[in-house]
């Protein structure tokens, strides 16, 4: 879903994540701060990026073009709608049900490798649409074959 916004007469388009728990959708955009949940989000979604660094983790700043440091990338990088969307359907579904997400356009190389890892950490099977395929996460391989 992508939804006109004008800004110092500029015309954006703000990105949308969209996730299903039983029968409301919740949307998400980079740097959400509007959902009632939010600060748990985000509080566990720090919590899963410690567990992540175990595994290797610690994010690929290479694919943010910001001219700021490294740090500061990384915590771009973290507000990231299919991160906030993912670590919402973990918190809210039963661990048997994969987490779905639909994204508007093409998912970040980060966010790729992010749920690549989180697939294996969490045991959970993760599927999102982009705008271009389905990927499928499960055991930190994606069915795209790295192909996205």
């Amino acid at each position: 879903m992508v939804a006109p916004s004008t800004r110092h007469g500029f015309c954006m388009y703000l990105i949308f994540q969209l996730t299903q728990i039983k029968e409301n959708v919740h949307s998400f955009m980079v740097g959400e701060r509007t959902h009632p949940r939010i600060v748990e989000i985000y509080t566990r979604l720090d919590t899963l990026l410690e567990e992540m660094e175990e595994y290797g983790f610690r994010g690929h700043i290479e694919h943010d073009l910001h001219d700021v440091e490294d740090d500061y990338k990384r915590e771009l990088l973290k507000h990231h709608s299919e991160k906030l969307a993912f670590t919402f359907g973990l918190m809210c579904l039963p661990s048997n049900a994969p987490i779905r997400i639909m994204k508007n356009l093409r998912i970040c190389g980060d966010c790729h490798e992010f749920m690549k890892v989180a697939s294996t950490v969490t045991r959970w099977e993760i599927i999102i649409r982009d705008n271009n395929r389905f990927h499928h996460f499960k055991e930190g391989c994606c069915s795209c074959g790295e192909f996205w």
